[in-house]
């Protein structure tokens, strides 16, 4: 959406458990998030699997099994996972579909509302049908919290949605490089699905090769779960075209796997999707009233924030497409870019979609951080009965 503006934790289902060569991580006291896997801090590289040398890196996030000092090589084999890491990624369903770029919950004097969470999982999994979510991104105001509050945040997430949520990546971008590899370490540590990161916008990449270096380096501390880049060049104004990023970046980061795509820019996207798609990259479209155009060029997921409250209607859009009833998808699309085209001339962003959050799910959201000023009544008001007078996406077929 724009805006304006681990050891391995028993047989879990719903977030893919990720089976370690060894366990370095555990669960926090009183049954917090699920152990990261254990490879890179376990010391002594694991047995490889017996005979396996892969000479180009795999399409599958790649463990650093074989310890800490592994850097990705130039040339020559790929090093080889163990058996039990091969098996986890094998195993770990495909990210696809939608994904709720999801709020976070503020009480009224500005601290982080973790008690909410359980009850926003739910929320997103029986009302809107959504089982992926992208944590402490720009919906999340993620680069307005502390790192103590997005790693309390992550926790949260990923302890309330086992069994229930399939995904939860967790965005670690921050200006400074520390910071970022130290969210990237934790987000692992946890059991998150994948971690995402924005690029740096004060001190910004001036190239493909800096911007690389810098992901490569935050990528590298969660070496056995999938790294997104977050291109978002509205707000970051790094303007590197995907297409040529994507060239040859599984040799620099072997974990890559694919793209969060925030930019309206559909030319670069469906070169990706036709360049690149033997490599099985994933591009997650996030500009959510141009869905259904990227779902003609070939996008299979999304990342936004109107899955938080009009998830079903997404839903319902992506099957009549799959169903190849193209006029009923493009109703959907069609009402849902009237009810965006209304909020963006009132004025929206991150504070409007928390009040319209909190208005239709009927969870507290809370203000947002400042600078960022609290949507208004006359705005609430005036999107609800906008709302309202659009039934078609807030009223769905019985099952």
């Amino acid at each position: 959406m724009r805006m304006r503006a681990a050891g391995r934790q028993g047989q879990r289902s719903g977030l893919g458990a990720r089976a370690g060569c060894s366990a370095a991580a555990q669960v926090r006291a009183g049954g917090g998030a699920g152990a990261g896997h254990g490879c890179r801090q376990a010391g002594p590289a694991s047995d490889p699997a017996p005979g396996l040398v892969l000479t180009s890196p795999a399409s599958l996030p790649t463990p650093r099994c074989w310890g800490p000092a592994w850097a990705p090589p130039a040339l020559g084999p790929f090093p080889a996972p163990c058996l039990s890491c091969l098996s986890a990624m094998a195993s770990q369903k495909k990210l696809q579909g939608l994904v709720a770029a999801t709020v976070t919950p503020l009480t009224s004097d500005g601290k982080i509302n973790l008690s909410v969470i359980g009850q926003y999982v739910d929320y997103l999994v029986d009302k809107q049908g959504v089982k992926n979510v992208f944590v402490n991104g720009t919906t999340g105001e993620g680069l307005a919290l502390s790192s103590q509050e997005r790693k309390q945040l992550a926790e949260e997430w990923v302890n309330q949605g086992k069994k229930k949520l399939e995904h939860v990546i967790i965005h670690v971008g921050a200006l400074s490089l520390p910071e970022s590899k130290e969210l990237a370490r934790h987000a692992a540590e946890i059991g998150a699905s994948g971690i995402s990161a924005i690029a740096p916008f004060f001190f910004k990449p001036k190239n493909k090769d800096a911007l690389v270096a810098f992901l490569r380096e935050v990528a590298s501390e969660a070496p056995h779960i999938p790294f997104y880049y977050y291109h978002i060049p509205p707000l970051t104004g790094v303007k590197i075209c995907i297409e040529d990023l994507l060239d040859g970046i599984k040799k620099q980061i072997p974990t890559f796997q694919g793209v969060k795509y925030s930019d309206t820019d559909l030319l670069d996207f469906a070169q990706c999707m036709d360049k690149y798609n033997k490599e099985q990259f994933l591009l997650l479209y996030g500009v959510d009233e141009q869905l259904l155009s990227a779902l003609a060029v070939g996008a299979t997921g999304a990342v936004g924030s109107t899955y938080n409250y009009l998830g079903q209607a997404n839903n319902l859009m992506f099957q009549a497409y799959a169903n190849q009833d193209f006029a009923l998808a493009r109703k959907y699309q069609f009402c849902i870019g009237e009810f965006l085209s209304f909020v963006f001339k009132l004025g929206f962003g991150v504070a409007q979609t928390k009040a319209i959050v909190t208005s239709l799910s009927g969870i507290p959201m809370g203000p947002p951080r400042l600078p960022l000023m609290s949507a208004s009544e006359e705005f609430i008001m005036k999107a609800k009965a906008k709302l309202d007078s659009l039934p078609f996406l807030t009223t769905y077929p019985a099952k």
